[in-house]
């Protein structure tokens, strides 16, 4: 059996789907295995690396940050008639 075929077992019979890498799923593969090393990689470095305060003064940063996003996005609901993102 080829690489680019895998076989898959539904009830009785056996059928065959491509597994063939395209640029999307390369691109699906990238951009998981990035989001896993921010999520899962980034705090214990982080814990490593820097100091306490360092650490609360980031995580402020971040909080301000995402607070500001959710004001854009809270107030492009009052004007639903704009259709070009917040």
């Amino acid at each position: 059996m080829p690489i680019t075929a895998a076989t898959h077992a539904v009830g009785a019979r056996v059928e065959k789907t491509s597994g063939k890498l395209t640029l999307l799923r390369w691109v699906a593969l990238v951009v998981g295995s990035m989001i896993w090393v921010g999520a899962f990689n980034l705090p214990s470095d982080m814990s490593r690396d820097a100091g306490p305060g360092a650490i609360v003064i980031g995580w402020f940063i971040t909080g301000v940050g995402v607070m500001m996003l959710a004001f854009v996005y809270r107030g492009s609901l009052r004007k639903p008639a704009l259709n070009s993102g917040p």
